[in-house]
């Protein structure tokens, strides 16, 4: 079995949202020839170590520890018959003049990404809400804030949020939410739940879910999802240039 061209199928087409999720990361990380251990899997996809040992499962396999030694297996054959292992998800770049296009339409948020800035150093807490499949870049980012000591909560399953709102937040306390591909029904029913008892919510997702933030102080847009059809790549590469942006701010604010 070509078990890493399997789960790539699975981060393309499966329906199964935290199959996709699980696989997504899974192909991801094997391209750089990284296997990440149960746990640290299990917190990217926001799910227990029980669901990826469900997960392998499912595809035939005894639990997480045969499909990380298939895998590394796998690898190796890759690199000794010289094939790429990015196979089916390198991006189509006749539609990289539209990436260059958003790019620099992102550019023009530096007020906003600025604004944001200057509230994460006067919030007594930043609490934060992602989507499965970028939280990994999103966990950097909480990462670098906290080794900058602005105390950041990633929220990791939404529905704490609600009790949050209603026990802890402050008046200058800022909410960021991170939404992108599907499956983020449960996020957004959430927000709706609680936007109108904080004061400083900002939102960045693409323009396909726009309207389900409508209401929220100021929404930040990452990729216009109908233009490219290679939304994955394009997506998560959008999302890290946001958080670069983030971040780059962050340090001019501190020198």
């Amino acid at each position: 079995m070509n078990l890493h061209k399997k789960l790539l199928d699975v981060s393309i087409n499966s329906e199964n949202e935290v199959d996709k999720s699980i696989a997504t990361i899974i192909c991801d990380n094997f391209r750089f020839s990284k296997f990440l251990k149960i746990k640290d899997l299990a917190d990217c996809c926001h799910v227990s170590q029980s669901t990826i040992t469900r997960f392998c499962n499912r595809y035939g396999l005894n639990g997480y520890n045969e499909l990380v030694t298939l895998l590394k297996m796998q690898k190796k054959e890759f690199s000794l018959n010289g094939e790429s292992t990015f196979i089916n998800k390198s991006p189509d770049m006749s539609n990289s003049n539209l990436l260059i296009d958003e790019l620099k339409e992102l550019n023009n948020y530096i007020d906003l990404i600025n604004d944001i800035t200057q509230k994460l150093f006067l919030a007594e807490n930043v609490y934060i809400v992602s989507s499965r499949d970028i939280s990994c870049i999103i966990r950097s980012f909480v990462d670098f804030l906290l080794s900058i000591n602005i105390n950041v909560i990633y929220i990791e399953n939404p529905i704490h949020l609600v009790n949050i709102v209603k026990s802890n937040f402050k008046n200058e306390d800022i909410l960021l939410t991170f939404i992108s591909g599907t499956g983020n029904n449960k996020i957004i029913e959430i927000i709706r739940q609680v936007f109108m008892k904080i004061n400083y919510k900002y939102c960045f997702t693409s323009t396909r879910q726009k309207s389900n933030f409508a209401n929220f102080f100021e929404t930040f847009l990452i990729w216009n999802q109908k233009n490219n059809k290679n939304n994955y790549f394009y997506r998560n590469l959008l999302v890290q240039y946001v958080i670069s942006l983030l971040t780059i701010s962050i340090i001019k604010k501190i020198d």
